[in-house]
């Protein structure tokens, strides 16, 4: 007789599952945790509460306790992070490292954005056998704050996990020619 062979169909147990009708089951196994929210980012940010359904939370956290929730509106591609305890974003299981002295270095970013202006400008001018005079006018752009992962960070509610960050300040100057 000859062999067959057998599918089955593997089933997401855990994490965030795109279901239909435009929601997503968010299933979590946590230890020694009493409450669990999803944090959902993007436009609608909001925290919904996860429902625990394990019955042994009660009596023995150490066990760990599956939560679950399913939210509407959420599909393929949203950034969320868990909320444990009840806590507020950045706790341990999900740190948030932003810049906090960038006051501090706009000078610098500014003053290198310039430089290289002025590199760029002197190539064309260069190129087209004239000189480049002063500044005529500079407009400080778009900054942009990036993770060590290339994620942009630069929104309030991006998600922001990697304590290493690139900013990339977008600036024009005109130049006057000579």
């Amino acid at each position: 007789m000859p062999g067959k062979s057998a599918e089955a169909i593997w089933k997401l147990e855990f994490g965030a599952s795109v279901r239909n009708g435009g929601q997503t089951e968010f299933r979590v196994w946590a230890p020694k945790v009493k409450s669990l929210a999803v944090r959902i980012l993007g436009g609608h940010r909001r925290t919904i509460p996860m429902t625990c359904e394990s019955t042994l939370a009660e009596s023995r956290p150490e066990f760990g306790a599956e939560f679950v929730a399913t939210v509407p509106g959420v599909g393929e591609g949203t950034d969320y992070f868990y909320v444990l305890d009840g806590e507020r974003e950045g706790n341990a299981a999900n740190p948030r490292y932003v810049v906090s002295k960038f006051n501090d270095l706009r000078p610098q970013l500014l003053a290198e954005a310039t430089k290289n202006a002025r590199s760029i400008a002197q190539q064309f001018a260069a190129d087209s056998g004239v000189q480049v005079g002063r500044i005529h006018s500079a407009n400080q752009g778009m900054i942009q704050i990036f993770g060590s992962d290339g994620n942009d960070e630069s929104s309030p509610y991006s998600p922001t996990s990697t304590p290493v960050k690139k900013i990339r300040v977008v600036s024009t100057f005109e130049f006057e020619l000579q």
